[in-house]
């Protein structure tokens, strides 16, 4: 098991940073509602008829768009977490909060 150089830190309720063990890359895992307005679809449905609606709370994982060091990760200001230009999404329809975590580890 890989031990972890940095906590994940709480923003708000269901929204989390975690910077990645060498500070070089920040991720955000964060609790989102998706209401039935996607659909997934099996990839051998070519007329897209099929379709499974999505309804539920999942979790998606972003990733900051900047370079991270050391010493930006320490003057982060709220404004700049909460510009959601700044990221990118990752992984999203994530069951669990583990899960997101899990994935962020994956990618290291």
């Amino acid at each position: 098991m890989i031990e972890r150089r940095y906590q994940m830190l709480r923003i708000s309720e269901g929204d989390y940073l975690l910077p990645s063990n060498d500070a070089t890359v920040l991720w955000r895992i964060s609790r989102y509602h998706e209401d039935g307005s996607l659909y997934e679809y099996d990839p051998a449905d070519r007329d897209y008829t099929r379709g499974r609606q999505v309804r539920g709370t999942f979790w998606m994982v972003s990733k900051w768009d900047r370079p991270l060091s050391d010493e930006a990760l320490l003057r982060l200001d709220e404004d700049a977490i909460n510009d959601w230009n700044q990221w990118h999404t990752w992984e999203t329809l994530l069951p669990t909060r583990r899960e997101a975590i899990a994935a962020v580890i994956a990618k290291r």
